[in-house]
């Protein structure tokens, strides 16, 4: 996660209706997360179907987040449809350790991330 400054953070996954845990950094591993966002998670409902980025510097963001990280934004596939893949969560640390242009890093992560997916292997 050079692009936003966190060593840690966590990749999920679209899997049979749930956001999966699909790879975390060492440094996040040795805080739990939450291995599955189902779909009744409103967390999900924010990624997935509103397609929101979140930030722990937002108060509504801040509870649907909860103790899960400081942003959290959707994966998108790069196709015509754009749809949502998965979820991307940086960091459990202060916020005042990332720079201030931590989102448009964040989302260009994301779109990155995106393109990366949708390439052939």
């Amino acid at each position: 996660m050079l692009m936003t400054g966190s060593a840690e953070f966590a990749l999920y996954l679209m899997r049979d209706n749930a956001l999966e845990l699909a790879m975390q950094s060492r440094e996040d591993a040795r805080s739990p997360a939450d291995p599955v966002v189902p779909a009744h998670d409103p967390l999900f409902e924010a990624i997935v179907n509103d397609r929101k980025t979140l930030s722990a510097t937002r108060p509504a963001d801040r509870e649907l987040i909860d103790h899960r990280g400081i942003l959290v934004g959707p994966l998108l596939e790069h196709s015509p449809s754009h749809p949502v893949i998965g979820m991307l969560r940086i960091g459990s640390a202060d916020l005042v350790d990332f720079p201030e242009d931590i989102e448009r890093k964040f989302a260009l992560t994301c779109s990155r991330s995106r393109a990366s997916s949708a390439a052939p292997s």
